[in-house]
């Protein structure tokens, strides 16, 4: 667990587990400043951690979290509790969370804020970062739970991510509700899959998808739920998320799309999206 009222740097050198118990992080940001998770620049460091009930693998329990970062060489393996994400929150919103450098990252439970947890926002990731994402309960891959909105996620640099969704969430955006101001740029390469009637890029079951940008040399898979009876679009947002709107594909970025059954690459799983 970390305190203090400033920054802390947790510097990782060879291989290193941590396990915590319930309703507690295995990485447990108190501090009030920034945390970083980074190598000492000379070599490469693994670690894996672990939350357990209601508890993130890196970040915050019951309360929420903000300002981690994962840079360097580090390889991270973060894997949340029952309702907690990988890296963020499990019961309450989280913030200004960045992966970049050459970081190599798996998180299981999502990047954002837990399956029963609050808003999420400002997620970055950028650099030569390497990410797999899976969201869990309602939660998606990258962004928000089922409670809240996650808005101002950004893929940019070299990065590449493969994120996806369980339930009722998108792979990139709201876990049942919007999901909004996402940007991919530069040289990235994405890959999102949204479940049930969420969005692969987006609104989840019960939101929609709104501002969302792809351009630069971007390549995108995007890829709304696909279980019977479900509507969602590619990017966009369900069958009901009739107000998703404004996406943006410019530049050289190359985009593929596929909806759920019945449901459209862009707009939302139906017809007449505004575009």
């Amino acid at each position: 667990k970390t305190d203090g009222e400033g920054d802390v740097t947790l510097t990782i050198e060879g291989e290193n587990t941590v396990k915590s118990g319930e309703y507690h992080a295995g990485v447990e940001k108190k501090n009030d400043g920034n945390l970083t998770i980074t190598t000492d620049g000379s070599s490469q460091g693994s670690l894996s951690a672990e939350g357990g009930f209601v508890g993130s693998g890196i970040g915050g329990a019951w309360s929420s979290v903000s300002n981690i970062t994962i840079e360097g060489d580090v390889q991270l393996k973060a894997t949340g509790g029952d309702n907690a994400a990988g890296i963020g929150s499990a019961a309450d919103s989280c913030s200004n969370i960045t992966i970049r450098g050459n970081a190599k990252v798996e998180a299981t439970g999502g990047i954002g804020s837990g399956s029963g947890a609050k808003n999420a926002s400002d997620i970055i990731i950028e650099g030569n970062a390497e990410v797999i994402a899976s969201g869990q309960g309602s939660g998606a891959g990258i962004g928000t739970g089922t409670t809240g909105d996650a808005t101002n996620i950004t893929i940019r640099g070299n990065a590449k991510v493969e994120a996806s969704a369980t339930d009722m969430g998108a792979g990139i955006g709201g876990g049942r509700y919007d999901g909004k101001n996402i940007t991919i740029e530069g040289n990235a390469k994405v890959s999102a899959k949204g479940h049930l009637w969420a969005a692969g890029i987006g609104g989840g079951a019960n939101g929609v998808g709104e501002n969302i940008k792809i351009r630069g040399n971007a390549q995108v898979s995007a890829i709304g739920g696909r279980s019977s009876n479900s509507f969602g679009a590619g990017i966009g947002g369900p069958q009901n998320g009739f107000r998703s709107k404004n996406f943006t594909v410019a530049e050289n970025a190359i985009v593929r799309v596929q909806g759920g059954p019945d449901g459209q690459g862009f707009g939302f799983g139906g017809s007449n999206a505004e575009e």
